[in-house]
């Protein structure tokens, strides 16, 4: 195992100046991955851009009922936003609608009468408030011209930036005429293991320092898997503190080093920046709420950044911005949060290659990325890799119809062709990774501590083995109401002693959005917050799409009407 960890690193770090023209092309199993996959963006781009584009045929009104367009708008005006950039106001000529855009979104502005919508400005979605119509723009190529008389639309973009950077990060993992070493990771073959003393530090480490952080059993072992491996595996169902445990693990590897005298570099990836940003102002939290004062990490976002901007004049350990790659990558001890796209731009990989210059890649939300998406963050690791997430979730978002895919066309070893069968293009990376792992590189958590005894025997006897409970302090929660009238259907579905109630309603005629349940939903989130004192940060709202949710909204303003602040 050591001779070939030895191997492995030489390989990152060897560069040879002889030049071969007559390179062997291997048509083994990457080959044969690498053609899967790049059919499979291929696939998933044309599908994208065909539905855009007939969609564009049709009326703005329509476009706007499906969600995917706002307008008519006009324009209001401009400012500066905080770092100095211009935004330019629009508001909206018709009531608030909702929409499946969101803040960072690339877009297109168009001027009524145009009918190649493509042809519009691009921008970037800044702000959007759609209780007051206000739309706020960011230009992506120059200054808008706008007129205050005219009214625009926004539309989707089909420009495809990420396509080609996924494409890169494929080709150059599963080339044909140089085996990297990642191949070896997505073939079962990753059996790399740490030096024995890492795993008796971890141990004595939760004894100490670690305490603090009161994780339970199965946490423990979590925490401990990737002072083990060089690969682990953590499934985190709802609940079980998947985030709280990733702060600690990220402290416990710094830590590690500190005492080594090692230097750490450790990149946090995953699909959103939301996801990234929970995990750094987590690690932040931690490091703070525990006075871990001689804490030697940076922790850094490289990219958006959501939360408050750092204050430098606070000696409170936070998460810090910044757009010097030097600063980042001179850092002795650093947590980075990046997308994979931000990754590819941090190294200015179009005009190179992929550097290993992180010691550990850590993805979180594992079961929503696909592989391709993954690589793009993972072709900069040196060899350790940390996954989490939930392959009983929601899978990856996939638009392409593979239901009659069978074989890859095109490749030289037709019998390889099996081992790269239809459902793994489509196959998020943890879902991958698990089934060509044994148990030994993977801990379930088995605690929630959201869901109590009634609401948790259902998703753990449907989806994890009966494994998945409920803690003591939460199994026996109910909510506290009085005075309940068992004749109103609002309080018959309240009712605390019935912690799971299924309402059927009607969806016939409704795609991602029914009226009737977002009233019904509204509905009850007012009595509980108005009739029984439930505070707004006890309720939970959720539906898988975000144009219900945005009905849900807008029906529980109207609902509450001036009392907003309920």
């Amino acid at each position: 195992n050591l001779q070939a960890q030895v191997l492995a690193w030489v390989q990152t770090y060897l560069v040879s100046e002889w030049r071969k023209e007559d390179w062997q092309v291997f048509s083994g199993p990457e080959a044969v991955m690498g053609t899967a996959y790049l059919r499979f963006l291929q696939n998933e781009q044309e599908t994208r851009d065909a539905d855009v584009l007939e969609l564009q045929e049709s009326p703005l009104p329509e476009r706007v009922a499906r969600f995917r367009a706002l307008g008519p708008l006009t324009y209001s005006g401009k400012a500066l936003n905080a770092e100095g950039r211009f935004l330019y106001r629009f508001r909206m000529t018709e009531p608030a609608v909702v929409t499946k855009f969101r803040t960072g979104d690339f877009l297109k502005l168009v001027p009524a009468g145009v009918t190649d919508l493509q042809s519009g400005h691009p921008v970037i979605l800044e702000e959007f408030t759609p209780s007051q119509g206000i739309v706020s723009l960011l230009s992506r190529g120059g200054p808008l011209a706008v007129n205050q008389r005219l009214p625009y639309s926004l539309e989707e973009d089909i420009s495809d930036w990420t396509t080609p950077r996924l494409a890169h990060a494929v080709e150059s993992v599963f080339s044909p005429r140089v085996r990297h070493p990642l191949t070896d990771l997505f073939a079962g073959e990753w059996d790399f293991e740490q030096p024995p003393d890492w795993s008796r530090w971890a141990g004595d480490w939760l004894a100490g320092e670690g305490a603090a952080a009161g994780l339970n059993r199965a946490q423990q072992e979590a925490l401990q898997l990737p002072f083990r491996y060089a690969l682990s595996l953590i499934e985190g169902p709802p609940g079980t503190g998947k985030t709280h445990l990733l702060g600690w693990i990220l402290i416990a590897l710094v830590r590690h080093a500190q005492a080594s005298g090692t230097k750490l570099r450790i990149a946090v990836s995953a699909l959103t920046h939301q996801a990234i940003d929970q995990v750094l102002r987590k690690v932040a939290d931690l490091v703070h709420r525990h006075r871990l004062t001689d804490f030697p990490a940076r922790c850094i976002k490289w990219g958006r950044w959501d939360g408050e901007p750092p204050d430098p004049e606070s000696d409170r350990f936070q998460v810090e911005t910044t757009d010097s790659a030097e600063a980042v990558l001179s850092c002795p001890y650093l947590i980075l949060g990046s997308t994979g796209f931000g990754l590819y731009n941090l190294f200015n990989s179009r005009n190179g290659g992929f550097p290993k210059r992180f010691d550990w890649v850590i993805f979180d939300e594992a079961s929503q990325v696909l592989v391709p998406q993954a690589l793009l963050s993972l072709a900069y690791g040196r060899g350790n890799y940390l996954f989490l997430g939930d392959v009983k979730q929601l899978p990856p978002v996939v638009r392409g119809d593979y239901s009659e895919w069978e074989e890859v066309p095109g490749t030289a070893d037709e019998t390889a062709v099996e081992q790269v069968s239809t459902p793994d293009v489509r196959d998020a990376v943890l879902t991958a990774l698990a089934r060509r792992y044994g148990p030994e590189r993977r801990v379930r958590l088995d605690t929630t501590y959201r869901m109590n005894r009634e609401i948790c025997d259902f998703p753990s006897r449907t989806w994890y083995d009966g494994e998945l409970h409920s803690a003591p302090a939460v199994a026996d929660a109910r909510l506290q109401l009085s005075a309940m009238d068992e004749n109103d259907p609002l309080d018959r579905i309240l009712d605390p002693y019935k912690p799971v109630v299924l309402v059927e309603m009607n969806h016939e005629g409704y795609h991602q959005s029914s009226p009737d349940e977002a009233d019904l939903m509204a509905r009850l989130a007012v009595r509980l917050m108005r009739d029984y004192g439930v505070s707004p940060e006890q309720i939970a709202l959720i539906s898988p799409h975000r144009a219900q949710n945005n009905a849900i909204l807008r029906r529980l303003g109207e609902l509450l009407g001036d009392d907003q602040e309920a």
